[in-house]
């Protein structure tokens, strides 16, 4: 659909809706769907990450008792060690290096077609309007 009349919310939940989907489908090979994969990803990412910087990183995405049931499901599959912090086991570490060539391929198919300025750009006008709105109250 190419229409500028339809307001910048229908593409970003259109765009949000695609995303989940196509990335559910492409973790379920390793049992992932969207939400575990950030949460792998985010384990990955950031060391001396507590439970609790976890929910607070997650929060946006989805809410604790998600995420305290894929940390379950992780701790049961051996992906990861939950002591004060949550660390990604050998096994989490090999599962997290194939999801992530997945989502690397998946990347370069979405953005095919996109400058790096108008990445930019797009991010820096949808934090303009979440400024915005977080600044009516």
């Amino acid at each position: 659909m190419q229409n500028t009349k339809v307001p910048i919310s229908y593409w970003i939940k259109q765009a949000d809706n695609l995303l989940t989907d196509k990335i559910n489908a492409i973790q379920a090979e390793f049992g992932l769907n969207r939400t575990a994969w950030q949460i792998l990803n985010s384990i990955q990412e950031n060391e001396n990450l507590t439970k609790h910087t976890l929910i607070e990183l997650m929060r946006p995405f989805v809410d604790a008792d998600k995420i305290k049931e894929a940390l379950s499901d992780f701790i049961s599959n051996d992906l990861i060690i939950l002591t004060d912090d949550v660390v990604l086991t050998e096994k989490g570490k090999e599962l997290f290096k194939q999801c992530l060539e997945k989502q690397k391929e998946f990347r370069i198919i979405t953005m095919s077609g996109i400058s790096s300025e108008d990445y930019q750009t797009t991010l820096q006008t949808l934090q303009k309007i979440v400024d915005n709105i977080e600044n009516l109250a």
